[in-house]
């Protein structure tokens, strides 16, 4: 539901893992130092797991679909740029059934979006194809 770097995911669990073993191994002190260390720098590169949250709903003119807007939470936002992050978008019909799905620059961006006869554009070009 998530969209990280493909890199960041064998990043992390290598670091978890080089921090269990230095758990492990810590019997002198500097080590313990050393994995406390690397488990914030694993959760900072994985994207700080599932770092995406329920933005809102967007219901069709005709009431038989719905988009649903899970916003990435941007750690280092002023207040109002919440809207600019990144979005998951999920079109989804009356049975709350996932229909499709796409990934859009910004989450304002759904907010004009366009319902057509075979599918939904958004403000950057990329659409949604209506089942």
């Amino acid at each position: 539901m998530f969209s990280i770097n493909r890199y960041a995911v064998p990043a992390f669990w290598l670091l978890l893992l080089l921090s269990f073993m230095t758990a492990v191994l810590s019997f002198p002190r500097w080590r313990s130092r050393l994995a406390l260390f690397l488990i914030p720098v694993a959760l900072v590169l994985s994207g700080g797991g599932t770092s995406y949250s329920y933005y809102g709903t967007l219901p069709a003119p005709d009431g038989q679909y719905a988009l649903v807007v899970y916003s990435r939470i941007l750690p280092l936002a002023l207040p109002g740029q919440g809207s600019d992050a990144p979005a998951y978008v999920q079109l989804q019909d009356r049975a709350e059934r996932v229909v499709g799905s796409t990934y859009v620059t910004m989450a304002q961006q759904v907010h004009s979006a366009e319902w057509a006869a075979e599918e939904v554009r958004f403000a950057e070009g990329s659409s949604i194809a209506l089942p």
